[in-house]
Formats: C-alpha cells, sequence, structure tokens
C-alpha cells in the first residue's frame, strides 16, 4: 500500500513507518519528488547483483567440452579510404 506526504506535513518517524507497509511517495507542490523505501525493498530492487564473472562461469558439475570456433576467413580485409 503506497502513501503520499507533501513537503509541509512530512514527519521523518510517520514516514519511516508507513515505509513499511509499502513505498511513501513525497510530493513538493503536487508533484511527485522522492520516494521512501525500507532497505530491504531497495536492495530488492537494487542489492548487489551477480559479478560478470560470477554470470559467465559454468555451474558446478556441468561437464567440460572443447571449444574451437571456426577461424573467420576474408579478414582483416583492405579498406579503400580514397
Amino acid at each position: 500500500m503506497a502513501t503520499t506526504f507533501t513537503g509541509s506535513e512530512i514527519e521523518m518517524e510517520d514516514a519511516m513507518k508507513s515505509a513499511h507497509s509499502g513505498p511513501v511517495y513525497i510530493a513538493d507542490k503536487g508533484i511527485y519528488t522522492h520516494v521512501l523505501l525500507t532497505m530491504a525493498e531497495y536492495q530488492k530492487l537494487y542489492g548487489r547483483g551477480k559479478s560478470i564473472l560470477e554470470l559467465l562461469a559454468m555451474p558446478e558439475g556441468t561437464p567440460e567440452f572443447d571449444f574451437d570456433p571456426p577461424r573467420l576467413s576474408g579478414y582483416p580485409r583492405e579498406i579503400d579510404l580514397s
């Protein structure tokens, strides 16, 4: 459940309590300018993901295989810059 506060009526303690039931939208002059989330919700959205090394690693137990792709032919080729 989302809660909205305007800039003039926000009380930090109330906003923090409201954040436990959903995002707290903060409006300034009728325009939403900020969103308050609990740290747990923030980490779900933007928490540390896997590194590129972890993403490219083969899962344990995967049998090894040879990877020998064919060579490209015709490269490098001359380029006419005239």
